[in-house]
């Protein structure tokens, strides 16, 4: 059985192999304030908020190039049984891993995801059709920018509000504004905001 989670990501996340699927977690995971560390054999080009350690990956050296302070790692490497041993020793540190491609190896999981600003929306087809949950990832991505727009609206009159019935019954009126409603379609968020507060000072 398996349930979405979100991971407060205070330590590093380690990412070992630099190869296309490797560059692509890197990229995932460049979507978020993390501390990335990327391993690789070859000197490659990494983005500015990522170190690079140039070493080769091995069976007698997990010790020394996985940090202390991680708590993600992501094996992409190409070898199943070098795969394995990293699943192992992130076992027995308590490092949650994910080895790509590899469910049975991995405590952790990637899903879909669509964000913007600080909506983050998570897909999973529960690992049944990686392409159907890609699919709704990219319809999300065109839908998203309107909900975060509906948060810089909703979130300041919520930390306003005191009691959690107070907050729902406002929020929802708010919502519900078929006039709120136009100006943050229309992009109008200033307005929208300003018109949401005269609102919640109606009802506080």
């Amino acid at each position: 059985m398996k349930m979405p989670l979100m991971i407060n990501m205070e330590g590093r996340a380690v990412v070992l192999g630099g190869g296309n699927v490797g560059m692509h977690k890197v990229s995932q995971l460049s979507k978020f304030d993390i501390d990335i560390l990327l391993i690789d054999k070859e000197e490659i080009d990494v983005p500015t908020n990522v170190k690079l350690l140039t070493i080769e990956v091995k069976p007698d050296n997990l010790n020394d190039i996985i940090p202390e302070d991680a708590v993600l790692v992501i094996s992409a490497l190409e070898n199943r049984e070098l795969n394995a041993l990293v699943a192992d020793h992130c076992q027995k540190r308590k490092i949650l891993v994910n080895v790509v491609d590899d469910p049975e190896l991995s405590t952790i999981f990637f899903t879909a995801f669509s964000k913007k600003g600080d909506i983050v929306v998570s897909i999973t087809t529960s690992g049944q059709c990686p392409f159907l949950a890609r699919k709704i990832r990219e319809d999300m991505d065109c839908s998203i920018g309107e909900w975060e727009s509906w948060l810089q609206v909703l979130s300041p009159i919520r930390c306003s509000i005191d009691g959690i019935e107070n907050k729902n019954k406002i929020l929802s009126e708010i919502y519900e504004n078929d006039n709120i409603r136009e100006l943050v379609r229309a992009g109008n968020i200033e307005a929208a905001k300003k018109l949401a507060r005269e609102l919640s000072n109606v009802h506080s």
